[in-house]
C-alpha cells in the first residue's frame, strides 16, 4: 500500500530534519544556508518553508530541540535504577556519553548562540537544562548520601561530571590509541569520587 500524502510530509520532515541537522553539526549555523540542505535533499529551497515556515532559525532550533530531546532518553535509558550505587550509575552514564558524538557546548554557546535571536534562545535553554543536565542531576540527588558532606551539590557536581566526560569524548582520538574506554571511566570516575590526594 503506498503511503498516505500526511506519511510522505512526515517523512519528508525527517529526513528534512536529519539533513539539517548533519549540516548544522559539522558547520555550526552561521556557516550553514538553506540552499545547502535544499541541495543536499534535491529539493528547491521553498519545499523547505513548507515544512518550516519560519525559515532557518525555526529549522535550527527544532534540530537542536529534537537532537537534545534524543539525549534526554538515551540519558533516562542509560541511568538505571535508583537502587544501584552512584558509581554504577555515573559508570553507566558515562559509558553512554562516550558511545555517542560529543554535544560540543563550546560551539552551541560562542558560535551559534551570538547568530541567534533572544527568542530562539529562550526556546533552546530550558530545553537544553531540561535534557541535558536534568537527569545526570537526578543520578546526583539521589545518591548525595554517598558523597562527602561538603560537596552535596548535585548542580556543581553534575557540571563537573558533564565537563569531564564531554571533554574526554571530544578528545578520544588522543587517548584511544594507547588506553581503553573502560580504563578511561575507571580513572575518571576515581579521580572524580575520590580525589587525587593520599588519605593520610
Amino acid at each position: 500500500m503506498a503511503p498516505s500524502p500526511a506519511e510522505r510530509a512526515l517523512s519528508s520532515r525527517d529526513q528534512l530534519l536529519e539533513v539539517a541537522a548533519r549540516h548544522f553539526a559539522s558547520r555550526g549555523y552561521a556557516a550553514v544556508t538553506i540552499r545547502d540542505i535544499a541541495d543536499d535533499l534535491g529539493i528547491r529551497q521553498p519545499s523547505i518553508y513548507y515544512h518550516v515556515p519560519g525559515g532557518k532559525q525555526d529549522l535550527y532550533v527544532e534540530v537542536t530541540l529534537r537532537h537534545f530531546e534524543r539525549h534526554r532518553e538515551g540519558a533516562l535509558a542509560a541511568i538505571g535504577p535508583e537502587t544501584d550505587s552512584l558509581e554504577q550509575r555515573l559508570r553507566r552514564f558515562a559509558r553512554w556519553m562516550l558511545s555517542r558524538p560529543p554535544l560540543d557546548i563550546s560551539r552551541y554557546v560562542n558560535s551559534d548562540y551570538p547568530e541567534l535571536s533572544p527568542e530562539a534562545i529562550a526556546r533552546i535553554e530550558p530545553a537544553f537544562q531540561r535534557c541535558i543536565f536534568e537527569p545526570l542531576e537526578q543520578i546526583f540527588t539521589e545518591g548525595l548520601s554517598e558523597v562527602r558532606p561538603h560537596l552535596r551539590d548535585a548542580r556543581r557536581l553534575c557540571r563537573v561530571f558533564f565537563s569531564v566526560f564531554e571533554s574526554l569524548n571530544a578528545a578520544r582520538r588522543f587517548w584511544e590509541a594507547h588506553t581503553s574506554e573502560d580504563a578511561a571511566i575507571d580513572w575518571s570516575l576515581e579521580l572524580l569520587l575520590r580525589g587525587i590526594e593520599e588519605k593520610r
